[in-house]
């Protein structure tokens, strides 16, 4: 049962977040489009423990802090913290990101802000917290436009107090 949940929850939330918008009568640019779906393929990857998918649409050099305040030169250094939670205390879980803002600060440069939902750890990290087996978070990423497509150069991550969880995530 659990097994079959969670490949729904997998297919689902690889449906781009393009469709969630355009729902709510929201139109979006194709720059904007194919952020959002950089976004639904890294939730996808996390939700199937895919950790060179998930950091795919990072750039080699791109930076990363953790939900704990854990600083990583680059793409190579992420991905093992990656694998090692998604084959660990995270393993199983479930991750969900709803885009909040894209900021186009120049034409090739967006930051983007999302709200994360993730469910179904084993444990929540020491400094986190969780309601009702969710634990919140801010990923904050500046992506940069390349041939290739929108990738990520910075991406930042911070736990939200519960206390001040915004009546969108709940």
């Amino acid at each position: 049962m659990r097994k079959t949940a969670l490949s729904l929850l997998t297919c689902l939330s690889a449906i781009p977040l393009v469709a969630q918008a355009q729902a709510n009568g929201m139109k979006h640019t194709a720059d904007e489009q194919a952020i959002m779906s950089a976004i639904a393929d890294q939730d996808a990857a996390w939700n199937r423990g895919d950790a060179p998918a998930y950091v795919q649409s990072m750039l080699p050099e791109a930076t990363c802090t953790n939900i704990v305040g854990v600083y990583f030169p680059n793409r190579a250094a992420f991905m093992k913290n990656i694998s090692d939670i998604l084959t660990g205390l995270f393993k199983g879980s479930v991750n969900h990101q709803t885009v909040q803002s894209i900021r186009f600060v120049a034409p090739d440069i967006a930051v983007v802000d999302t709200i994360s939902a993730l469910s179904g750890m084993a444990r929540v990290p020491v400094g986190a917290e969780a309601v009702d087996g969710v634990m919140h978070s801010r990923p904050e990423m500046v992506m940069v436009r390349r041939p290739e497509g929108w990738r990520i150069t910075s991406f930042h991550n911070v736990t939200i107090n519960p206390r001040f969880l915004p009546p969108e995530a709940k």
